[in-house]
């Protein structure tokens, strides 16, 4: 895919997320231009950036807060593992002991257990999967050192998925790759605890580095589900139905009555007693009486994948099938009752004429109606009708609010086929409709990417200058400020003076909002704790100093001396460390990654919904 397909996909991607009043705007990645050739590190950049992270870790030690200290401890040592394992390994014991002990420290019989616990369970996740593709023993021994209790269960209608069966499961996951008989051992130790949804994603790895693993692990979770409760235990229906599918020699494809079949590349090779005994396994649940009366929602999932199959109930259990077809279609009535209305409109919906799929929409059923005009509505935009579109939602579509939601994004969807086709000039002129001020900027922006693209620079800019216009001057939200960042990093690759100074000025101004939270803690989100900031995801202040990190990081290419000085200007040490992370995270990262990737470790989050 070329590098302007990419940047049009994304602009695709933005479009159609875009809320119907307002747009959030997030930090961006930079342009696949910037990244198309590997980069080559220098020597003496590379000597700043470990002397830089060798700072940081010195004077984490000063930090009041142990989530905030494991936080810089992990990045650090993830940074460090390519270069001197020994040290990042004894890094990551380090943070280990430091979560373990936090941990230990909120006893389940607290009242506000599960709000304590919260932002020490999302570190030990992150931790897990820092470490697992590193030393899978050092993770699994950290994983169970730091188990869980396990959730209260509600009622005997739903069964509570277990945590730990899934952290276990996607450990599994991740030491698959490099060591498949390991990765089946724990899981096999971990179906006689339960069932979890990541049982798929462990098959699927094993599928590709051991298929007979694969196989031999789906036979055994057959097995495992002869005694399950599928009524209240919706893993084990969701396990089951993968299963199923995955088991096939061919790839169903329909609506469940014509089925076309496909060679099934991801076929499990199990025998077909197995086969057959999960088949009865499914159909035993469905038909079950006590089922019928709780009328689970959770067998929704065991429906769909029986409908799939209907033959080889036919052929596996024959006594059961007709009576099966009459469940199946009762239960579908009782709990999706517009499926089978969904099913009788599916070949228009495919393949039909536009003018047949109108024409089934006015004789359609109430409920039905206004979703068939909107699939005609984009049909018509489709085969290149924006008029005819227009039309037929103006004229048709009842609701005022979906109308003009509709409206809005055909609009959004013309920029787009503009933007797709490389006519900038025309998307740009399509922007004027545009009158939200946090979607212009996201969206120009985005233009100003594929302008960049196509070696259009002096747009390009201009784009960027026309969207830095529309957020002049001081912030007023934290969406704004967010905004302003964006468009300092769009600013990276054309003026990179221009995004320092925006940059320099949020960091001026959060100073002065952070000395002014630190003030008034307490009368709203405590977001402070012995005087030091949380840096934990949720947090509006977190993801502030997170994006002003990113900036920077970005900029340290073009002069890591002035980012590196523009990080020192934060005042609260609980800022200023990890934005210090980030710049020598910037340049040391990219050998940091197993995969070649390095994941980006949050220090926050929560900025609101949209700029005013």
């Amino acid at each position: 895919m070329s590098h302007t397909r990419l940047l049009t996909a994304g602009l695709f991607s933005l479009l159609l997320l875009l809320p119907a009043a307002r747009a959030q705007i997030v930090t961006t990645r930079p342009a696949p231009a910037q990244r198309a050739e590997p980069r080559k590190v220098d020597k003496e950049l590379e000597r700043k950036a470990s002397a830089l992270l060798d700072e940081v870790l010195d004077e984490g030690q000063g930090l009041k807060l142990p989530e905030n200290r494991i936080r810089l401890q992990m990045t650090a040592a993830e940074l460090l593992w390519p270069r001197d394992k020994a040290r990042a390994r004894d890094i990551f014991r380090a943070a280990m002991n430091n979560l373990a002990a936090a941990m230990s420290a909120i006893t389940p019989d607290d009242p506000q257990y599960y709000n304590l616990i919260n932002a020490p369970a999302q570190l030990r996740q992150q931790m897990l999967q820092m470490v697992a593709p590193r030393d899978p023993k050092l993770a699994l021994d950290f994983l169970r050192a730091t188990r869980q209790p396990p959730p209260e269960q509600p009622g005997t209608n739903y069964r509570q998925p277990d945590p730990e069966l899934a952290l276990e499961l996607s450990l599994a996951e991740q030491i698959a790759a490099a060591d498949p008989q390991q990765a089946l051992q724990l899981a096999e130790e971990t179906l006689s605890k339960g069932l979890s949804y990541n049982l798929g994603n462990v098959v699927e790895q094993l599928r590709r580095k051991n298929p007979e693993a694969a196989d031999r692990l789906a036979t055994e979770i057959v097995q495992r589900l002869r005694t399950a409760d599928f009524a209240s235990d919706y893993m084990a229906a969701n396990v089951a139905s993968y299963l199923l599918q995955t088991t096939r020699a061919e790839a169903a494809q329909g609506d469940g009555k014509n089925i076309a079949s496909l060679p099934n590349p991801r076929q499990l090779h199990v025998a077909d007693e197995t086969r057959r005994d999960l088949i009865n396994t499914m159909v035993r649940a469905v038909l079950n009486p006590t089922v019928v009366q709780r009328q689970s929602g959770n067998l929704y999932s065991l429906v769909s994948a029986l409908q799939q199959a209907l033959p080889e109930v036919e052929r596996y259990a024959p006594a059961q099938a007709a009576t099966l077809r009459r469940r199946l279609t009762e239960y579908e009535q009782a709990v999706n009752p517009q499926a089978a209305l969904w099913r009788q409109y599916q070949p228009l919906l495919n393949t039909g004429p536009l003018d047949a799929l109108l024409e089934a929409a006015a004789s359609a059923p109430p409920e039905m109606r206004g979703q068939l005009y909107q699939a005609a509505a984009w049909r018509a935009f489709n085969e290149g009708g924006v008029e005819r579109a227009r039309d037929i939602i103006n004229t048709h579509v009842e609701n005022r609010q979906q109308r003009t939601q509709m409206l809005r994004e055909l609009e959004q969807r013309v920029l787009w086929d503009a933007a797709q086709r490389g006519d900038v000039e025309q998307a740009a002129r399509l922007l004027e409709r545009i009158t939200n001020v946090g979607e212009r900027v996201n969206v120009t922006l985005n233009l100003a990417r594929v302008a960049a693209e196509k070696g259009q620079t002096q747009t390009a800019q201009q784009l960027v200058d026309d969207a830095a216009n529309l957020l002049s001057g001081r912030a007023q939200t934290a969406d704004q400020f967010s905004g302003q960042l964006q468009i300092a990093q769009a600013y990276v690759p054309l003026a990179p003076a221009r995004a320092f100074e925006l940059v320099e000025a949020r960091v001026g101004q959060l100073n002065e909002l952070l000395a002014a939270a630190a003030t008034v803690d307490g009368f709203g989100q405590q977001q402070f704790e012995q005087d030091e900031l949380r840096l934990q995801d949720g947090y509006m202040w977190g993801g502030l100093i997170e994006q002003c990190g990113f900036t920077l990081a970005l900029l340290a290419a073009v002069d890591f001396d002035r980012a590196r000085a523009d990080a020192d200007k934060f005042q609260r040490l609980e800022a200023r460390l990890p934005v210090r992370l980030a710049i020598a995270r910037s340049v040391l990262a990219e050998q940091a990654s197993p995969n070649g990737r390095s994941p980006r470790i949050s220090f926050g989050g929560g900025i609101g919904s949209g700029i005013d």
